[in-house]
């Protein structure tokens, strides 16, 4: 499934520049954590940082990925 199409749930508001943990529920929604992988792994599917001026970052491999939102 391609990053550009998840609609993550986010039950807080973000802050700018703060990295989340992107996680999806068995039923195939997604949401964002502040919760590791190494503490709650299950479901894990990627780290994002969040920048509210419309961009996105990717964390792939210790590597940023910075895409328009």
């Amino acid at each position: 499934m391609s990053d550009s199409r998840i609609e993550y749930e986010f039950r807080f508001e973000p802050t700018s520049g703060r990295i989340y943990y992107a996680y999806q529920r068995p039923d195939g929604s997604a949401f964002v954590s502040i919760v590791s992988p190494d503490e709650w792994g299950e479901g894990y599917i990627g780290t994002k940082m969040i920048y509210l001026h419309k961009v996105k970052v990717k964390i792939e491999d210790g590597k940023r990925h910075v895409t328009k939102a």
